[in-house]
């Protein structure tokens, strides 16, 4: 019985220590707050994710924010959260993520730049 035990003890423990090792390997390169401000973080996501680049986006829920800074009117209750966006890239992936986001914002750049 207590082989067992050890056995599921030590499954246990390596099972965490891949899962450390398995978020470490994702590298933060951009982020936003959501909202209308992160449309751009969602438009650069879609264009690496189309280039073969390995990402995710990741909701992250941020300190409590009152009064003016989180729009709330004064005399409210309550308080509101900030919200954040996160693009992130597979380390393996980053010279690749790097190169094709140059390329994204050369393409807008071109695109959005009128000829006179």
């Amino acid at each position: 019985m207590q082989f067992l035990l050890i056995v599921i003890g030590v499954a246990v423990l390596l099972f965490l220590v891949a899962m450390m090792f398995r978020s470490s390997r994702w590298k933060t390169i951009l982020s936003a707050p959501s909202g209308e401000k992160s449309d751009e973080l969602q438009d650069k996501h879609a264009y690496l994710h189309n280039k073969g680049v390995r990402c995710r986006v990741r909701a992250e829920e941020g300190q409590p924010v009152s009064g003016i800074a989180g729009g709330a009117n004064y005399g409210a209750s309550g308080s509101n959260r900030s919200n954040s966006l996160k693009l992130q890239v597979h380390q393996e992936d980053m010279r690749k993520a790097a190169e094709a986001l140059e390329d994204f914002d050369r393409e807008r750049y071109t695109t959005h730049t009128p000829i006179v």
